[in-house]
């Protein structure tokens, strides 16, 4: 079978190879001095034999084919070509219509047929036809061909980057663990005593440790969900906890700006079932934010409540803000989206995976903000556990 592409180039050139094939050696010779001046590459034949010599050595846009031919039928030969190659038009060529013989040219995916005898400007318009229905159908082929391999590309960066991930996290934590371990061995005093300022350097250095494990994990979750194989270890839990683990991690950074973290829980907030580590991590981030663009002496609020069935959670700050237009593209800074104004690590991580892992809770998440300079509020709106 012939390589489609080289019925393309023939289009693309505009010399569209067409063979003729009938018994009467008038009608080829008229027919092929026409087509030859209209810019065709054209070949003839008498009979089916001699055009299946043809059909084997050569690919043809349009085989125009009598209906009977001395020693077979243009149907017959119809099936012929589509064996040489699927994309050939054929056209038959019959000295009588009938219902029958449509019905026949349709089910041997005849293209169109003629009846003799021909107007030759009727035989070129219904080449100029066949050619353009076939362009569409190779340019539509080509296309489908170049989505494949580009999802094939694809899915391979796929496969590179979650492996690259994979080797990433394990060759970062590694280093980490010998840099906490390290620091808490000098944080309790077995290689000498440290003074008071010694001691808080340890903890932020213990600290940022554990915030740049938590920044790995996000990153080996945000591939997870994107490859849709991220797996929730649920489990109920009162949101309380979360919200005093995740204000212990940001303890040192609250301290250092002098920003306190003030939180306001509602009477009777109902238990949720939540990945409390990931959860934890979310509402940190979060509040890790807050206070990185809070102004200096300010504070950071926390507030959450019951609220139409969820548990509702506002993490607010006077200092930074959002301009209108950027509020909706905050939580896609993944996808080109802008992070505040001075960011220095960036939001991208932080509120992609923030984003993620709520709504894969079934939860929401949102930002609002009165305008630059004027604080921000990110709140989150979590299922209670169902009874």
């Amino acid at each position: 079978m012939f390589n489609p592409n080289e019925l393309f180039t023939r289009l693309s050139e505009k010399h569209p190879a067409v063979l003729l094939v009938d018994d009467d050696a008038n009608i080829l010779d008229t027919a092929k001095d026409i087509l030859e001046e209209a810019g065709y590459d054209v070949s003839t034949a008498s009979n089916g034999a001699e055009a299946i010599v043809l059909l084997e050595k050569k690919a043809f846009n349009v085989v125009v084919v009598d209906f009977q031919l001395p020693d077979t039928t243009g149907l017959e030969l119809a099936r012929k070509v589509r064996e040489h190659n699927d994309f050939t038009l054929v056209v038959l060529i019959t000295g009588h219509a009938s219902l029958e013989m449509a019905v026949k040219a349709i089910q041997e995916a005849v293209y169109d047929y003629l009846i003799k005898p021909v107007d030759p400007s009727q035989l070129k318009r219904t080449l100029e036809r066949a050619l353009e229905k076939q362009t569409l159908v190779l340019e539509n082929k080509q296309l489908l061909e170049d989505l494949k391999k580009a999802n094939t590309t694809m899915g391979r960066m796929d496969t590179l980057k979650s492996r690259m991930l994979t080797v990433m996290s394990h060759d970062l934590k590694t280093p980490l663990s010998s840099i906490r371990g390290y620091s808490e061995l000098l944080k309790s005093g077995v290689k000498g005593r440290l003074s008071e300022n010694q001691k808080k350097m340890v903890e932020i250095t213990i600290q940022e440790a554990d915030h740049l494990n938590g920044l790995i994990g996000d990153l080996l979750d945000l591939a997870n969900i994107d490859a849709g194989q991220l797996n929730l270890d649920l489990r109920v839990t009162r949101f309380e906890e979360i919200l005093d683990k995740a204000n212990q991690r940001v303890r040192l950074v609250s301290e250092m700006k002098e920003i306190p973290v003030e939180i306001i829980l509602g009477s009777d907030l109902p238990m949720v079932e939540v990945d409390v580590p990931r959860m934890t991590q979310v509402i940190s981030n979060l509040l890790r934010s807050s206070l990185k663009y809070a102004a200096r002496g300010s504070r950071v609020m926390v507030n959450a409540i019951e609220k139409d069935g969820r548990v509702d959670v506002r993490i607010s700050h006077g200092g930074q803000g959002f301009a209108a237009d950027k509020l909706k593209s905050i939580f896609a800074v993944l996808k080109g989206g802008d992070e505040p104004q001075g960011a220095q690590d960036g939001l991208r991580i932080t509120l992609a995976l923030a984003r993620e892992m709520v709504q894969a809770h079934g939860g929401e998440i949102g930002v609002e903000s009165r305008g630059e300079d004027q604080g921000s509020t990110f709140w989150i709106k979590l299922p209670k556990m169902k009874v």
